[in-house]
């Protein structure tokens, strides 16, 4: 499947490095595989040395002086990845989040949940049981999703930085933003659905140590965070 991975990182090698071990236990061939775009935010030493030893990064970016907003800085990640390469499904990665689980598959079935669904616009790779906002971050309406086989839908979910597969033509839509609330609004634009994987793959790692809570235009969550009422399986 023709996708291309974006990662985000910077200040946090620890984190990265946990990221890193997880997917290469996990899915090693997602980064043999596929082409790797990082971007460092922020030229800390330990993360450009840590990252250079990687192999299998095909470009990456280190953006000097003080950290760019997590709006632009996701941005410059997913658009210099599709600059760089014609892939048809872009993957995005924090350096916060750690693959789990046994299923090998799942990249798969997120791609053929896209391809089968030409009215969803992400598929959401987050553990289901990770706790998650409740209500749609724009409406404020309550987010109901129901069971489909192998993955879970809303007609009406808002788009979120946390790990997700979207086509590249959509990406382009989406991004360049200021922050996640305006790619929440453009994607909100689109009309487009949302599916969470079952029973997802990524569990966060970084707690208190997010980079949108360590930058100027953090984004303050509007509704309390929760566990998600999905349908039981």
């Amino acid at each position: 499947m023709p996708v291309g991975v974006s990662l985000l990182t910077g200040g946090r090698p620890e984190l990265l490095s946990r990221t890193i071990a997880a997917l290469q236990a996990r899915a090693p061939w997602l980064l043999a595989e596929h082409f790797v775009q990082v971007v460092i935010n922020g030229a800390d030493d330990p993360t450009c040395d840590y990252v250079s030893s990687l192999d299998f990064v095909d470009d990456c970016v280190v953006l000097e002086g003080a950290r760019m907003p997590i709006g632009p800085a996701t941005s410059l990640a997913v658009l210099r990845l599709l600059k760089n390469v014609n892939v048809e499904y872009v993957l995005h990665l924090e350096d916060d989040w750690e693959a789990s689980g046994a299923d090998e598959s799942w990249l798969a079935r997120a791609g053929d949940i896209l391809e089968r669904s030409p009215m969803v616009g992400q598929v959401r790779l987050r553990d289901r049981h990770e706790p998650v906002a409740t209500r749609h971050a724009l409406s404020g309406s309550l987010m109901e999703w129901r069971l489909e086989p192998g993955y879970l839908l809303a007609e009406s979910a808002h788009f979120t930085f946390n790990p997700g597969l979207i086509r590249a033509a959509d990406a382009r839509r989406i991004f360049p933003c200021q922050d996640e609330r305006e790619a929440q609004a453009n994607f909100f634009a689109l009309g487009l659905q949302t599916a969470q994987l079952t029973p997802g793959t990524f569990r966060h790692i970084g707690g208190g140590q997010s980079l949108r809570e360590r930058l100027l235009d953090v984004e303050k969550h509007r509704f309390r965070q929760s566990p998600q009422r999905f349908p039981a399986e």
